[in-house]
């Protein structure tokens, strides 16, 4: 058998998110309020419901540029920056020699992509 190092994302905590970090959404969160029509619509709902579910795509490792809670500022395979509201996401650590190499490579594959549909 052999050994390596295992790596795996780690749940973190909207304080713990650094600049030069790298993370991946792990969670989506969605809000809604009850209908008139659900099951329990004759308690008294004072807030909408909450619930957590996965991205819709495979999460990609993105880097910190900053952090002014509940934002934050990341860039993405591409190198574009986008705006994070932690209250609608669940970020999660992800290692920074596997986040790089795997931005690299999705960053390659995207570039063939675009290539490809320019010279059609």
């Amino acid at each position: 058998m052999v050994a390596f190092d295992l790596k795996t994302v780690r749940p973190m905590a909207p304080e713990d998110l650094r600049p030069r970090q790298y993370v991946c959404v792990v969670r989506v969160v969605h809000e809604r309020w009850p209908s008139p029509w659900d099951e329990q619509s004759w308690q008294k709902v004072t807030a909408p419901m909450r619930v957590e579910a996965l991205p819709k795509r495979a999460p990609t490792p993105l880097y910190v540029v900053d952090v002014c809670l509940p934002t934050v500022l990341v860039q993405d395979v591409r190198d574009r920056a986008q705006m994070l509201d932690i209250r609608r996401v669940r970020l999660a650590r992800v290692d920074a020699r596997y986040a790089r190499m795997a931005r690299r490579r999705l960053r390659a594959t995207h570039e063939a992509v675009e290539r490809e549909r320019d010279g059609e």
